[in-house]
């Protein structure tokens, strides 16, 4: 529980968020009765809205599966990077987007070892959460302004903007050799915390040390501008 409640904070802090995500007792018990159903059944979109003909169903465990995060396989802390990551999640990046929204207070978390099952344990992360009273920026990014794990540089990259957007542009340019570089940009789907464009480095690494300038363009606003650098962590 500790873990996961580090490996959250240390994710939206390093993205400017420096108010404290806390657990909720009560979340707890629905995201465990969640995880529960999880692990007791095939992995899926499903898991989200999980029928009463599911292996050990509940309504608690099934009013949590539709506010949650749900992962397979991993113990709960690590499940955090993952949902970060969301490697294989690319059309929404609906995980990431739930750890790192602004307003976020309370989580609840419940996670299960269950032998015999295809994936052996399973966590439900209660995500939807409206208490936070920390900061609420114009906009934020993963990787963030400033310095960044270069692990996190590597991941696909990410503009947030809680004022909502339909459309947007953005351009990365290289200042160690003062030449752009190429992305491919994605606007996502809305519905997952805040609205985001992805932008997917391509044809290049990020590199620590590097100093990358992004210029991101909501809806022909004004231009929003700022470096990336990556940096090599212990």
């Amino acid at each position: 529980m500790t873990d996961t409640l580090v490996r959250m904070n240390a994710f939206r802090w390093i993205t400017g968020l420096t108010d404290t995500v806390t657990d909720n007792a009560t979340k707890d018990t629905g995201d465990q009765d969640c995880a529960i159903i999880a692990v007791s059944n095939p992995a899926s979109i499903q898991a989200h809205n999980p029928p009463n003909t599911f292996t050990c169903w509940n309504s608690t465990g099934a009013a949590a599966a539709g506010q949650s995060n749900i992962s397979w396989g991993t113990a709960s802390c690590d499940s955090i990077d993952e949902y970060v990551h969301d490697t294989g999640n690319e059309s929404t990046l609906g995980h990431r987007r739930w750890i790192l929204h602004p307003p976020l207070g309370v989580i609840g978390v419940g996670w299960v070892k269950k032998s015999g099952t295809e994936y052996g344990s399973a966590g439900c992360l209660g995500v939807f959460d409206t208490s936070g009273t920390g900061p609420n920026p114009t906009w934020y990014a993963l990787p963030p302004p400033g310095f960044s794990p270069s692990t996190v540089a590597t991941w696909l990259w990410s503009f947030h903007y809680p004022a909502g957007m339909t459309t947007a542009t953005a351009t990365v340019k290289d200042l160690g050799t003062g030449k752009p570089v190429t992305v491919t940009t994605t606007m996502l789907p809305s519905g997952y915390g805040d609205d985001t464009l992805e932008i997917t480095p391509s044809g290049w690494t990020p590199a620590a040390g590097g100093i990358y300038r992004v210029t991101v363009t909501p809806d022909s606003k004004t231009p929003i501008t700022y470096d990336v650098e990556p940096v090599l962590c212990p």
